[in-house]
């Protein structure tokens, strides 16, 4: 975590409020990135390709959802999924229960990492950090 102590600088130069003001245009901004992963069926930490669904399991869900990606069926678990700030400057990732399943794997189910910070976004979350810390006007 950033901490940076700006007491006793010009107000006009600097925004004390930086990291509230960033959280939510970073949360948003985290939230896109994950829908080009997820089209991907990729791993948004490395861009690492998730593991194929059993020739089995993939017949049955292809009769039920039609052609999806691996992760995709009903829509629930991505369509539901927030990503919010927290005060601390922290962030949590709401989903569906079975979400946590995917992203750890269980002793039947292969870990499917699909929440994370990916690398493309790193210089987008500093974009937004600058701007705001520095009074610009942030997109």
């Amino acid at each position: 975590m950033l901490r940076f102590d700006l007491k006793g600088l010009n107000g006009d130069l600097f925004n004390e409020n930086w990291w509230e003001d960033s959280q939510p245009k970073v949360a948003k901004m985290l939230q896109q990135e994950h829908k080009d992963y997820w089209t991907r069926e990729q791993d948004p930490w490395d861009g690492s390709k998730w593991k194929e669904l059993t020739p089995r399991y993939k017949q049955k869900k292809e009769l039920k959802y039609g052609t999806q990606p691996i992760l995709r069926a009903s829509g629930k678990m991505q369509d539901q999924m927030k990503i919010k700030a927290n005060s601390d400057g922290t962030f949590n990732v709401q989903t569906t229960k079975y979400g946590a399943y995917h992203q750890y794997g269980t002793n039947k189910l292969p870990q499917r990492t699909w929440v994370g910070i990916p690398e493309t976004a790193m210089p987008k979350i500093g974009d937004i950090v600058l701007k705001n810390l520095t009074n610009r006007k942030s997109k």
